[in-house]
């Protein structure tokens, strides 16, 4: 059986070393990383997102926090101050 996507609407890419970590991930975690890889907008500025994000997961600020420095801690992704 092979497997196909439907890029119609765009893509988004993953860090591959994301693999190796998605076991350990929570599912918050899970679903940021895809929220992130998607979406350019909050991967520029986290803090004007998050509002969105949250209501998108379902979760409050800490829980996000909990699964943006879980990416960070694996070394999947880094957070730098803005412009």
């Amino acid at each position: 059986m092979k497997v196909t996507f439907d890029f119609e609407s765009g893509s988004a890419a993953f860090p591959k070393c994301a693999l190796a970590r998605i076991k350990k991930a929570s599912d918050t975690a899970v679903r940021l990383l895809i929220i992130l890889a998607a979406d350019d907008e909050a991967r520029q500025d986290i803090d004007a997102a998050a509002p969105r994000i949250m209501k998108q997961l379902g979760c409050d600020r800490a829980e996000l926090d909990r699964a943006l420095a879980f990416w960070c801690g694996a070394g999947v992704t880094d957070t730098v101050e803005g412009d």
